[in-house]
């Protein structure tokens, strides 16, 4: 369970192990924590994960890649700790490229990575927060 936030009040979010949440691996960017962030995306499994995440719960796993010019990543490809985010907004621009605004959540490790459906859904386990000194 991470918390988020409605409408500026803290939520409980339940994220189960077993539950799989559309996966975004991402080239030369990084969510943290509370952070707000526009980025686009053009590949269609990125573009089919983002679609699920705003007709389904919202939620999107953001994985940074290890190497930007991997086109199809395996989990050997991607580091180990991702973000848990909000899908905000999706746009289509004329190109065909989608800019997606995201709010980072909570921190989260990748447990397994999965394609369904030509679209990478993630298993992740929420990473508690630890204070700082």
């Amino acid at each position: 369970m991470c918390n988020g936030k409605e409408n500026g009040f803290m939520k409980d979010i339940k994220i189960d192990k077993d539950k799989l949440i559309p996966c975004v691996p991402t080239r030369d960017l990084v969510v943290f924590e509370d952070m707000t962030v526009n980025f686009e995306v053009a590949r269609n499994s990125t573009i089919k994960a983002v679609k699920k995440a705003m007709n389904g719960d919202g939620y999107v796993f953001l994985i940074a890649q290890k190497s930007v010019a991997v086109e199809e990543p395996g989990i050997k490809d991607l580091y180990k700790n991702g973000m848990l985010a909000e899908v905000r907004q999706v746009i289509k621009t004329p190109s065909g490229i989608y800019r997606c605004l995201v709010h980072g959540i909570s921190k989260a490790k990748l447990l397994e990575l999965v394609m369904i459906e030509d679209c990478y859904h993630a298993s992740v386990k929420i990473v508690n927060k630890i204070g700082r000194a």
